[in-house]
């Protein structure tokens, strides 16, 4: 990955068990849920507008919620945010990911994105446009430039559609 100017890059925050000797900074967060967003805050509160969050990602999601409450909490302060995924970003971190102002993402990592979902008590997954139509508002445009016409129309029918860093980049337009 490039080097970050570190007179720039004052918070790192890493969602997920990974670790990256260059910056010296490891951490055990997991999945996006209430503690992630609590230490998400936390780690930032030093900041200022206009200062740079590096985000390593290496996670299989979570609450989109929290993933829009994270997203929401980052540009509210107006920090600059810079995601780094060199294995996988899935789900809730996959749309975190797109939402950064900058993404540098390996061409084996690998992405997948999924509409939401609620888990009903006989453990299925049930889609509710209660909750698609809003994340689709908020998320859409975005997930369409990531996937690509023809895979964003298999999102949209409820397939979990899984891409490389290497088609993310070509769609998002990263050299």
């Amino acid at each position: 990955f490039p080097s970050h100017d570190t007179s720039v890059t004052i918070g790192i925050l890493l969602f997920a068990n990974i670790s990256n000797a260059a910056v010296g900074y490891t951490t055990s967060i997991g999945m996006f849920n209430e503690d992630m967003l609590k230490t998400v805050v936390k780690d930032t509160q030093p900041l200022l507008p206009g200062d740079t969050v590096v985000i390593f990602i290496a996670s299989d999601g979570g609450y989109v919620h929290i993933q829009e409450a994270i997203t929401a909490y980052l540009k509210s302060h107006s920090l600059k945010t810079v995601c780094e995924v060199s294995s996988y970003a899935s789900s809730a971190a996959a749309i975190l990911l797109t939402h950064c102002d900058v993404q540098h993402v390996t061409d084996e990592a690998e992405i997948m994105f999924h509409l939401p979902y609620v888990i009903d008590k006989d453990g299925k997954k049930m889609r509710h446009d209660e909750y698609i139509k809003p994340f689709i508002k908020k998320n859409g445009e975005k997930v369409a430039k990531a996937l690509g016409a023809e895979k964003y129309k298999k999102f949209l029918a409820g397939e979990d559609v899984l891409i490389t860093g290497k088609e993310f980049k070509l769609n998002m337009g990263i050299k």
